[in-house]
């Protein structure tokens, strides 16, 4: 039936299986910026107004990693402090301007200036990995 296309916005955010999953660091670095406190939407139901929603930026020697569309309380870590490769961090969520829970991750670094961020190649696996690519374990 045709209502079976709307399934996905009935589903509880406890029902995906990406939501809670935890979230460990990719990188040797410091939390540079972290917002929490924004109420993961429901599935299907986007934010715009919230962007990223809760999210975290490490700062790893040279370049930013950051993290987003975080559960809301469940930050492991706060400002400034030091992290390592593998530490949990976080919980993935469905915060910000997004339908669904999922990780958006994006590392960085900045132009000269500060006034633009310029990507820096991520792989998984040996894959290069581009923009709107997506990696599922």
């Amino acid at each position: 039936p045709i209502s079976s296309l709307f399934k996905f916005r009935k589903a509880e955010l406890e029902d995906d299986v990406t939501y809670g999953t935890k979230l460990y660091s990719p990188c040797k670095g410091y939390i540079k910026e972290l917002r929490d406190g924004i109420d993961d939407q429901p599935i299907g139901i986007k934010d715009p107004s919230m962007g990223g929603g809760n999210y975290l930026v490490i700062n790893c020697n040279g370049f930013d990693v950051m993290l987003a569309h975080i559960k809301k309380d469940t930050f492991l870590v706060k400002m400034d402090d030091q992290v390592e490769v593998g530490q949990e961090l976080a919980q993935i969520g469905n915060s910000g301007n997004t339908e669904g829970p999922h990780l958006h991750l994006m590392a960085y670094r900045w132009t000269d200036d500060n006034t633009e961020k310029i990507p820096v190649p991520m792989a998984f696996d040996g894959k290069l990995m581009y923009r709107y690519d997506i990696v599922s374990y």
